[in-house]
């Protein structure tokens, strides 16, 4: 029969009562055997603890028929921007102040989308303009995280416009004839008061090169230091009663300042 020693001429242990030296042998290697199990499962649970807790998504749904979309969260949060069926392949979710490039990115970081057409090289850096289009006849979406601040350094403000949706398909391509602004409303959403907000309802003629983001709002901030935020709208008013299109805004205090909320 052939004998199998162990290291220092000890005989394997083979489960029943033996010599001395063989239960010390069987007893140190069950030992550090329990050791190792036990620093894994600690070393485990250290990084478990260590790792960032995961949040869902917050779900917006959007028709693509809003005057402004306004969103609540915190830096780091996600949100999961969803057509439902009336925005077809001419609307785009668009990481920008304006669509005509006032040379300010918005403060939505890409994270994933689901039957989006996306703008090539989107994903990669410096990632600051980028656009996804909405399917047409089928769910689609894309997911963002909110961004302390955007991709020149320009800090995440309260009340400010971070990106827009739009269509870039009537009257003619490659130029927007509906902008929805998307406005961070801070870090929460108002609680429900029996306080009146105050409302001020804001419309401009609409600049002479047809857009609303070359507003120059300096003059109609009433001391809020908003600024953006305008929607081209058609207004009964302008051309003396004959009616046109305007840019109109609308600043809301709720009592924690002043923010633009067109949906107020």
């Amino acid at each position: 029969m052939t004998s199998h020693l162990l290291p220092g001429g000890l005989a394997p242990y083979d489960g029943r009562l033996g010599p001395p030296q063989a239960n010390l042998w069987c007893a140190f290697t069950r030992g550090r055997w329990l050791r190792a199990a036990l620093l894994a499962v600690l070393t485990a649970g250290l990084v478990a603890l260590s790792s960032p807790m995961a949040h869902a998504a917050t779900s917006i749904p959007v028709t693509c028929t809003e005057t402004s979309i306004t969103i609540y969260g915190t830096v780091g949060d996600e949100f999961e921007f969803s057509g439902s069926g009336s925005c077809n392949s001419n609307w785009e979710f668009y990481n920008t102040v304006d669509y005509f490039r006032s040379g300010v990115p918005g403060w939505l970081e890409y994270r994933s989308d689901v039957n989006m057409a996306l703008s090539s090289g989107a994903v990669t850096a410096p990632q600051d303009r980028w656009y996804a289009y909405f399917s047409a006849g089928s769910p689609s979406s894309v997911t963002v995280r909110l961004m302390a601040t955007n991709f020149v350094g320009t800090p995440l403000l309260e009340g400010s416009t971070i990106a827009e949706v739009d269509n870039d398909g009537v009257p003619a391509p490659s130029v927007p004839s509906i902008i929805i602004p998307i406005i961070y409303g801070g870090t929460s959403r108002p609680a429900a008061t029996s306080t009146a907000w105050t409302v001020i309802r804001q419309s401009l003629p609409l600049a002479s090169d047809g857009t609303c983001s070359t507003v120059d709002d300096r003059d109609y901030a009433w001391g809020s230091g908003l600024t953006g935020g305008w929607v081209r709208s058609w207004e009964p008013w302008v051309g003396g009663g004959a009616g046109g299109w305007s840019c109109n805004r609308t600043l809301v205090n709720k009592g924690r300042g002043w923010i633009v909320d067109n949906a107020a």
